[in-house]
């Protein structure tokens, strides 16, 4: 929830009359398009929807009253327990503002917050039913539902309820990131890829920095559907946003802390590392210093990953070449013989396979027939 009240959203003053509200609204909209700043436009909207109507101004004011007062004090300091995790203590604070006035909205709101992070589901849920019928289409309100359906796996229906702030606030870049990641949560890559490519190609300008978590999204996503082709686009946007001087610093930062989230000798690791030093071009040493240990690490993890499954595969064809020297001892001895030929063969595998690859197999082969057809 935001920190502005509406009248200052709108730049007017508590007692603005009708026509001022409507010019502010109309002032604030121009400064801030929904094209280039959907989350402000949409509090604007709000903002004017709720004071342009007389009865939800007076149930507004009543409630920004009280937030102005003591009261909003005590809830500043309820939500900075909030932001500490203290959920049960901001609770307890909570229900006695409640007690003072049990229909005040933001106390509602943020009860239904703090239930829904102590797995209190049922009640949470019913708070949030008795907002959305005072308020069908505030945002805070529908974030809170579609979280509260993903809390229980309801996927389904949590994707709803991000597809309903998405048509309400089509340009918000969260909204998207989140409701693409329900969509891989249940395992529509397509439908992940495709809410956020939509996004980016329905924007009038072209893709600024601020789009740099979507195009990072929409790599993993093409990873994920060994997808080469629209790997390969998400990072030649990337290289294009690098393309400005003024993109490089932020751009770097967002690839150094991913690529050291990632795990060696892996297709992200080897891309993104690649892409700093052509984006780096040398110019920050620390930088070229970070690529060439990373790259020597990776080679370091394929070497001993090779070496690892080249061990596995020599123990596999020691213990197959044991069985075979055990079972044809048994047929031109005993059982016996045989057991302790096997187990010979498997502690000196190595000079034994150096023998067969001096001699050849067929003089092996010519004695075990011998010995087999000629008893």
């Amino acid at each position: 929830m935001t920190t502005q009240s509406y009248y200052e959203i709108l730049g007017v003053s508590p007692d603005a009359a009708p026509a001022e509200i409507k010019k502010g609204y109309a002032t604030q909209i121009r400064i801030f398009p929904n094209q280039t700043h959907p989350e402000q436009f949409q509090l604007i909207r709000q903002a004017y929807e709720t004071l342009k109507d007389a009865d939800k101004r007076a149930e507004y004011d009543r409630t920004y009253k009280w937030v102005d007062g003591s009261k909003g004090v005590q809830l500043n300091k309820i939500i900075a327990l909030m932001r500490e995790d203290k959920h049960h203590k901001a609770l307890t604070l909570l229900r006695s503002l409640q007690q003072e006035d049990p229909n005040q909205e933001i106390v509602l709101y943020y009860i239904a917050v703090c239930l829904i992070h102590t797995e209190q589901g049922p009640e949470a849920k019913r708070i949030l039913d008795r907002l959305m019928r005072i308020d069908p289409e505030n945002t805070d309100y529908l974030e809170m539902f579609a979280h509260y359906y993903e809390g229980k796996q309801h996927h389904e229906k949590a994707l709803e309820y991000w597809e309903r702030l998405i048509r309400l606030v089509p340009n918000n870049r969260n909204y998207r990131l989140k409701a693409s990641n329900v969509h891989y949560t249940m395992n529509q890559l397509f439908d992940a890829a495709e809410v956020l490519e939509r996004f980016l190609t329905n924007q009038i300008s072209t893709i600024s920095l601020e789009d740099m978590d979507i195009v990072l999204e929409l790599y993993f996503i093409a990873i994920v559907r060994d997808n080469s082709k629209d790997k390969h686009v998400q990072l030649e946007r990337i290289r294009t946003l690098a393309a400005d001087p003024d993109n490089v610093e932020t751009i770097l930062f967002v690839l150094l802390g991913t690529v050291e989230e990632t795990a060696h000798n892996s297709i992200v690791s080897e891309d993104l590392t690649e892409l700093i030093d052509s984006i780096n071009r040398g110019n920050d040493q620390s930088i070229s210093d970070f690529v060439r240990e990373r790259q020597l690490d990776d080679v370091h993890y394929e070497t001993a990953s090779t070496a690892t499954a080249e061990h596995d595969n020599n123990q596999s064809r020691s213990l197959v070449l044991a069985i075979i020297i055990g079972i044809i001892v048994s047929m031109m001895a005993t059982p016996i013989f045989g057991i302790l030929a096997g187990i010979i063969a498997y502690i000196y595998s190595r000079a034994i396979k150096q023998f067969i690859a001096g001699v050849g197999c067929l003089i092996i082969i010519v004695v075990v027939l011998f010995f087999i057809f000629g008893r």
